[in-house]
């Protein structure tokens, strides 16, 4: 393969790549792209009367049968367009 049918097919992989899906930071830590913590993520993404029931951020639960506990995995860009939705309040102090 020359270094333009590489290119190609390295832009047809990146076009059928999957949404991209992060952990919560551990606690105490921020999320290395958002800059938010632990809780404050938590918030945003599962449903609780802080959010009307209505999560702005698309998250997912990973678990195995029976297990109490599992791994929350957050939509990076669901995170990310929340964020950008926000207004900027440059001029507020």
């Amino acid at each position: 393969m020359n270094l333009q049918q590489n290119l190609k097919r390295h832009d047809e992989l990146s076009a059928q790549e999957t949404e991209r899906w992060i952990r919560l930071p551990h606690p105490g830590a921020s999320c290395p792209f958002s800059g938010l913590k632990r809780t404050t993520l938590t918030e945003l993404c599962v449903s609780s009367s802080k959010n009307d029931f209505e999560p702005p951020v698309r998250s997912k639960l990973l678990k195995k049968k029976r297990a109490k506990r599992g791994i929350r995995l957050i939509s990076l860009g669901s995170l990310m367009a929340f964020i950008n939705s926000l207004p900027s309040n440059v001029g507020d102090a």
